[in-house]
């Protein structure tokens, strides 16, 4: 097994929904309006962490405001691919929904050339020896332009986060991470709204893994996966979450008939906000075991 800089099973289950639980309620306070501080959180008041569900990021949210709904399946798809394959919220603002693939490629080209920012720094974006990164991004984006019929309508068919991100995978520079952000993304279009395995699957990152870790939640003899774990962390989590989280959960209105219908700007809870939010909590217990610090402050002090 590999070597750790933390024990493993060192975090309590509690304290994994307590973080969930308090991330989210600093989100509804800022929303509201509320004044600093939103939580006494020491940790998160002075560390970046993102939200627990991604819907309510400040770049999911440009990418859904910059989609034309009205536009056919595979210009959605190819739109999803190109705005994640960059990940800057400013793209969906300044160039809008493409329509015609030479406009990414004029856009971006004139972006490079003046010297501003093309990619997100919210994750790792590799090159390859002899490709400008963003001459690489865009020979992926004109690849999947290409085939958009044929694969949107191979998602569509499957309505599989899982079988999603696999055909993704099969475009270069589109990995593990960005295909599964793109499947996250068709999953509330008509493309692949009818997903059937948003409660059974989610892409494990190796955040999620260490969380997981952490936790003491290993593969066992008795055949318990990775995935295994995170669909018995979502069922336990009714127990420990408040309400504003579980009301979409399929079992809340069994577990808490009187708890509050969400409110519909709130996106639902599904599997993919325990893979998240596993990541987010390694990193929380990494600050507050002294073995690290998150890449980015925040200012949450009044």
């Amino acid at each position: 097994m590999a070597q750790h800089d933390f024990k493993i099973g060192s975090s309590k289950l509690e304290d994994f929904y307590a973080w969930m639980n308090e991330r989210h309620r600093i989100y509804v306070k800022r929303a509201a309006g509320e004044p600093k501080p939103w939580t006494e959180d020491e940790l998160l008041l002075d560390y970046k962490f993102t939200n627990v569900f991604r819907q309510l990021d400040r770049g999911t949210i440009a990418l859904k405001d910059m989609l034309d709904t009205k536009a056919d399946d595979a210009l959605v798809l190819f739109n999803i691919v190109w705005y994640r394959c960059f990940n800057l919220d400013t793209h969906a603002k300044n160039l809008g929904f493409v329509y015609e693939y030479g406009d990414l490629h004029d856009y971006v080209k004139g972006v490079h050339k003046r010297g501003e920012k093309v990619f997100t720094s919210a994750h790792m974006v590799y090159g390859r020896e002899g490709w400008i990164k963003a001459d690489q991004y865009l020979h992926t984006s004109k690849l999947v332009w290409d085939e958009k019929e044929e694969l949107v309508g191979k998602i569509f068919e499957k309505q599989s986060l899982e079988y999603a991100s696999e055909e993704l995978r099969e475009f270069p520079n589109i990995g593990f991470f960005t295909a599964y952000e793109i499947a996250c993304d068709l999953r509330f279009t008509p493309i692949m709204e009818q997903a059937k395995d948003i409660y059974s699957w989610a892409n494990l990152g190796p955040g999620a893994k260490r969380g997981l870790e952490r936790l003491g939640l290993l593969p066992n003899k008795n055949g318990q996966t990775w995935v295994d774990w995170m669909v018995w962390l979502y069922k336990e989590a009714i127990e420990y979450l408040g309400d504003h989280i579980v009301s979409h959960h399929p079992d809340a209105n069994d577990a808490n008939p009187d708890a509050p219908c969400w409110a519909q700007e709130y996106p639902p809870f599904e599997l993919r906000e325990i893979e998240h939010s596993l990541c987010e909590f390694d990193k929380y217990e990494r600050v507050r075991c002294g073995e690290g610090r998150p890449r980015q402050r925040f200012n949450g002090r009044a």
